[in-house]
C-alpha cells in the first residue's frame, strides 16, 4: 500500500518517526499500525484497509457513520455508487460500540431480556477529508480512546473481517461450477490456501448457495467429475490422498495426483519402488 506521509501540525523529529512507521514491513514482529491526524491516502480503500489493519491489531471493530458529498441530493440521483464514491468530501468512522442504547419498553415484564447492550457510547473516531483540489485524503481529527475492553478474537467475531474477498469468492465460484458443492469438501482448501483469513462454516454455507443461485447452468466435465469422485472417496475412507493443482489466471486443472489407500501402504512398505502409467496423448 502507498501512503503519502505528509503530516500536519508536527515537529521534523515526529515526522522521521511517523515515517518510520509507516514504511515498516508487515513481517517485522515489532510493526506496529498508528492514526496520526494528517496522514494521507490516494484512495478512500486504501485509508479504509490501512483503518482495517489498526482495527485487527488493537481488538475492536469501526463502522462508518458519515459521509458527505460535493454533490446536492438532486445532484445524485442516477449515480452509481462507485461515481458516488468520486465526490465524497468527508467521512466519519466510528467504534462499533458508539453511540447510546435506545431501549424497547416493554409492559410484560416477562418478555422482557435484561442484558448489557453493545453501544456503550465508546468515543473512538477518525474524521478524514478530501479536499476538492487535491487527489488525496487527509485524517483531520481523531480520538482513539475507547471506554470498553479490547477483543484479541475480533478478526472472528466481526463480520467486517470475516468477508471473503473477491479471490476468495472466485475460488468458491470454480469449485461450485466444476460439481463440489459441500462446504465440508470446499472449507480446507479455502483454510489451506488463506491461512491468515477467518472462515466461519456458515459464512462458506451462505457464500455457497449464492454462487449455486447465481450459476444458472453447472458445467460438468471429466475433469470436475473425476475431482468429486476422489473427494467422496476420502470422505468414505480418510487415508485415500490426492494434490491437485490450478493454473493462475483461468483457474483450469493443470495437475492431479492421487493415491488409494492400499497405494499409500504399499508407498509405505516399498518406497524404494515408483511406478508411473502417464504415457501423454493416449489415453
Amino acid at each position: 500500500m502507498n501512503v503519502n506521509h505528509e503530516i500536519i501540525d508536527s515537529s521534523s523529529e515526529e515526522n522521521e518517526l511517523i515515517n518510520e512507521c509507516f514504511n515498516s514491513s508487515d513481517e517485522e514482529n515489532d510493526f506496529r499500525y498508528t492514526i496520526i491526524t494528517g496522514a494521507k491516502f490516494h484512495t478512500w480503500e486504501e485509508l479504509e484497509v490501512y483503518l482495517e489493519r489498526y482495527a485487527l491489531q488493537e481488538g475492536f471493530s469501526f463502522k462508518k457513520t458519515r459521509v458527505e458529498y460535493y454533490l446536492h441530493q438532486e445532484e445524485m440521483k442516477g449515480l452509481t455508487a462507485d461515481q458516488k464514491k468520486l465526490h465524497v468530501k468527508r467521512r466519519t468512522y466510528e467504534c462499533t460500540h458508539s453511540g447510546n442504547h435506545v431501549s424497547k419498553k416493554i409492559i410484560n415484564l416477562d418478555n422482557q431480556r435484561n442484558r448489557g447492550s453493545y453501544q456503550v457510547n465508546c468515543p473512538w473516531h477518525v474524521n478524514a477529508t478530501k479536499p476538492k483540489k487535491e487527489n488525496t485524503i487527509g485524517i483531520t481529527s481523531v480520538k482513539l480512546e475507547h471506554n470498553h475492553v479490547m477483543n484479541p478474537l475480533i478478526a472472528e467475531m466481526a463480520p467486517k473481517f470475516r468477508k471473503f474477498t473477491p479471490e476468495m469468492i472466485t475460488d468458491v465460484e470454480f469449485y461450485v461450477k466444476h460439481g463440489i458443492f459441500s462446504a465440508t469438501q470446499i472449507y480446507p482448501l479455502l483454510r489451506a490456501k488463506y491461512p491468515d483469513h477467518p472462515i466461519l462454516k456458515k459464512d462458506l454455507y451462505n457464500i455457497i448457495q449464492k454462487v449455486k443461485v447465481g450459476q444458472k447452468e453447472v458445467v460438468k466435465n471429466d475433469s470436475a467429475n473425476f475431482l468429486h469422485y476422489l473427494y467422496e472417496k476420502k470422505q468414505q475412507e480418510p487415508e485415500w490422498f490426492f494434490e491437485f493443482r490450478l493454473s493462475e489466471n483461468d483457474r483450469r486443472l493443470t495437475s492431479l495426483i492421487w493415491m488409494s489407500p492400499d497405494q499409500c501402504s504399499y508407498y509405505i512398505r516399498f518406497h524404494e519402488v515408483l511406478i508411473f502409467d502417464c504415457t501423454a496423448g493416449t489415453n
